[in-house]
């Protein structure tokens, strides 16, 4: 190793440590969220101090560099890269690179692996008990929320976790929470589109419709059978003057309508997602005054409902005969006839990005 390299060796070894006592310190102050991104970061450094170690040909020092990064990204709730980390010395080991009188080394390994089976014990049941306390509905209350939160503190760095607490929270209008729970959850996965699609959701909840649209368009060009996605891009082109009835275009809706083609067309694995986008589109054809499309799009969406047996289709399908008038037109001051108006506020409650999730 030159001088240069150990230098940079030297420093993400200080960088590294003081991340670990900011930590410590997080911690102690019940800082949980903040101290597992910490903690986390320690663990990225310690993995690149190992890859430089392991390039120099010092396995020994890679390997200890390594079981460092691994017992970091236990406590930032890390369990992949945990198990990247530790990959990395048991292909050392096995390839005998870890001197066998190093016992402390391999005392580590078994160590870091049954701490990650802990861990994912730990996530399994962590997500088993959400899924009894949340529900199939995952209907918002104050004391499931309270639960969650009390989940941090072994969970710090979950994003799923986080993810769930800014879900509920938004539901009960705790905002400040609701946005700093999922800025939590994207910042501990970054590349989950999932997580990109729930801000775009609460944006567009928040009435920031065109920031909401441009997150759903990137997340939609990168994952294109993303069917949630598409329909939040719908949702946006469709309620983005709010729920004013006299302030909408039939431009945006038929952009809306032209957005779920691909699910009306072709349909979608999850078959409620298809029935939602149908429903949007009849609803949006009526509006705009085409007769002979939203007839069509009427038959095709009650067939389906039909064909559901679940009572959340059901109770969607009365819901959105409900939004529409009974009649499809009436007569204008001229003789002619003209659409009449379904219930836009009522739309945009019944096809909000909760009603997508449920």
């Amino acid at each position: 190793m030159n001088a240069a390299t150990n230098a940079e060796y030297r420093k993400l070894g200080l960088d590294s440590s003081n991340a670990m006592i900011e930590h410590d310190a997080d911690r102690t102050l019940g800082r949980y969220p903040k101290a597992a991104w910490h903690i986390l970061r320690a663990g990225l450094v310690r993995a690149q101090m190992g890859q430089m170690m392991s390039d120099d040909g010092n396995f020994t020092q890679a390997a200890a560099d390594w079981l460092s990064a691994a017992a970091c990204f236990d406590l930032a709730t890390d369990p992949t890269r945990m198990r990247e980390a530790l990959d990395r010395v048991r292909k050392l080991d096995q390839e005998g690179k870890i001197p066998p009188e190093r016992r402390d080394l391999h005392e580590a390994i078994k160590e870091r692996e049954e701490e990650l089976k802990a861990l994912e014990q730990k996530l399994r049941r962590s997500h088993q008990d959400r899924q009894a306390v949340l529900g199939a509905a995952r209907a918002a209350n104050p004391e499931a929320l309270a639960w969650l939160l009390t989940q941090v503190r072994e969970l710090p760095g979950s994003p799923h976790l986080h993810a769930d607490i800014s879900d509920q929270a938004m539901a009960l209008g705790q905002r400040a929470l609701a946005s700093e729970s999922l800025a939590w959850a994207r910042r501990f996965d970054p590349g989950s589109p999932h997580l990109a699609l729930l801000q775009a959701s609460q944006l567009f909840s928040l009435g920031e419709a065109d920031t909401a649209a441009e997150i759903a368009r990137a997340v939609l060009a990168e994952h294109p059978q993303m069917d949630d996605a598409r329909f939040l891009l719908a949702q946006t082109q469709a309620f983005r003057a709010g729920a004013d009835p006299n302030n909408w275009n039939a431009t945006d809706w038929e952009a809306a309508i032209n957005t779920l083609q691909p699910l009306v067309a072709d349909g979608s694995p999850n078959t409620f997602t298809k029935l939602m986008a149908i429903g949007l589109v009849t609803t949006l054809l009526h509006g705009i005054g085409n007769e002979i499309e939203y007839r069509r799009a009427l038959g095709v969406f009650d067939k389906l409902a039909e064909s559901l047996l679940m009572p959340l289709a059901r109770e969607l399908t009365t819901r959105v005969r409900q939004t529409m008038p009974h009649v499809f037109a009436r007569p204008g001051s001229n003789g002619s006839y003209v659409p009449a108006k379904p219930d836009y506020a009522a739309m945009r409650t019944l096809f909000s990005p909760s009603a997508v999730s449920a």
